[in-house]
């Protein structure tokens, strides 16, 4: 083995083990004027949340279940989103932003990962706690449905100023909210939001190249990964560049920490893609990683994002796992996070 590959893999396990002992804590954090229990999607450098995000509670909770299970935090999550959902309307989706457009409405992607968060902390926290807090949201996924139906991306409480991009229109990124969707309990989402999931699936399927954003096509990868996980992902990957941008094929820009780890993570599910590619990618998110275990969105962010850590978490054990040196979960798409 050469010395640099030496190094490279034990890096990997340096830092997938920071990033986990982050996680464990940062996110969870007090801060002033946000809820005990809620999830931190981005943390300022001074280490305070930014705002609370639903989704990522969901994907926290997903991540706990697999990688570092405590009943105690989990049930705060849990309680914390129950909460939140328990109005008369939609939780915002980031909870302390400043005029944020987000919070113009509610996205049909963010509560499907609520949903499946809840369902990941159902063995620890209780299944009745957690289908409760699922059921209050469904209500509002039933309101989604569009008169096609299939899966609409938002509900939309205030058109002024809501923006058109591919996060508020409909596009192959919705196979991710339609197959975590059907992939909840059994009686937790009703039959109309799964038969809607359906067809949007198969609306879809064949249609990923339709979708020019890299983030959001590996979205649609993850979710066909789920549906169909015989099916290898296609990722055009530039040797030159050495990672993904933010557009399908670009030739510049900054590695973005969440699309390096989506990229990275279906690579593992493939045992026969190339090994030089995924260390190529390992490494790319390493460059996003502090000495503390926040990863940054851009390599010289100052603030720590949340749902990066979680997808370079998971992408990071699942090539530490192909490199054959201790991953601590075998890469499943069923695991997908």
């Amino acid at each position: 083995m050469k010395r640099h590959d030496r190094a490279c893999r034990f890096d990997l396990l340096k830092a997938r083990d920071r990033i986990g002992g982050w996680l464990c804590e940062a996110p969870l954090r007090r801060a002033p004027n946000l809820e005990l229990g809620g999830v931190a999607g981005r943390l300022l450098v001074s280490g305070e949340a930014e705002f609370h995000y639903g989704e990522i509670a969901g994907y926290w909770l997903s991540w706990a279940a697999l990688y570092a299970p405590n009943s105690n935090l989990m049930t705060a999550v849990v309680k914390w989103l129950d909460r939140q959902w328990s109005g008369p309307y939609p939780a915002a989706t980031r909870i302390g932003a400043r005029a944020d457009w987000r919070n113009q409405g509610a996205p049909s992607f963010d509560l499907a990962m609520i949903v499946r968060g809840l369902a990941d902390a159902a063995p620890l926290v209780g299944e009745a706690a957690c289908s409760k807090a699922a059921a209050r949201i469904a209500g509002w996924l039933d309101r989604m449905v569009g008169t096609d139906g299939r899966l609409d991306p938002w509900l939309v409480l205030d058109s002024v100023g809501f923006p058109d991009r591919w996060s508020t229109r409909r596009g192959p990124y919705q196979i991710k909210t339609s197959a975590t969707l059907l992939g909840a309990p059994t009686g937790w989402v009703p039959n109309r939001i799964l038969r809607a999931a359906e067809e949007t699936i198969d609306d879809w399927s064949t249609r990923g190249d339709e979708q020019l954003d890299w983030h959001a096509r590996l979205y649609a990868m993850e979710g066909l990964a789920r549906v169909f996980p015989e099916q290898r992902a296609k990722i055009g990957f530039d040797h030159a560049a050495g990672f993904l941008p933010e557009q399908v094929g670009s030739s510049w820009g900054r590695p973005r920490a969440d699309i390096q780890a989506q990229a990275l993570r279906l690579l593992c599910l493939d045992p026969l893609a190339s090994d030089t590619i995924r260390l190529q990618l390992a490494e790319v998110v390493l460059a996003h990683v502090s000495v503390q275990g926040a990863v940054r969105f851009w390599p010289d962010d100052g603030t720590a994002n949340v749902w990066c850590a979680i997808f370079a978490h998971q992408a990071l054990d699942w090539c530490i796992y192909r490199q054959g040196i201790g991953g601590i979960r075998k890469p499943d798409s069923r695991e997908l996070i």
